[in-house]
């Protein structure tokens, strides 16, 4: 599977949140070279995503062993303000693709889906 990676940073300064060192939206447009099933229709995966969490995980040796598996506790979204950040960006990727610069050519969105806001937006995120 291969695509055309590309990065963006969208900063909002009326709600003044998601600046460019908050959250990174990656856009992947899906090409024909991909070996295995995939629906036929013409899709665009934009991911929300964190660049500096406020969440810390935490990483420790389990023994002296230099070969045993280490304990990691990644400790995803356990800041409240993470979970706020990726649902301020989520809304703010709806905004862009129903602006007039793509003028109606996102005929729908699959996952979580348009109807998905609030609370129940904040839960499809975890």
């Amino acid at each position: 599977m291969w695509g055309l990676p590309a990065g963006g940073f969208a900063s909002d300064d009326r709600r003044g949140c998601c600046h460019h060192d908050d959250v990174d939206h990656d856009v992947a447009r899906h090409h024909d070279a991909i070996d295995h099933d995939v629906d036929p229709h013409p899709a665009l995966t934009v991911l929300t995503t964190l660049i500096y969490p406020k969440s810390r995980g935490t990483l420790r040796l389990a023994s002296s062993d230099p070969t045993a598996t280490p304990l990691i506790d990644f400790n995803y979204l356990a800041d409240p303000a993470d979970l706020d950040l990726l649902t301020e960006g989520s809304e703010l990727v709806r905004e862009i693709f129903g602006g007039p610069a793509f003028k109606g050519s996102i005929k729908q969105e699959l996952h979580p889906g348009r109807a998905v806001e609030g609370q129940e937006l904040r839960d499809a995120i975890l």
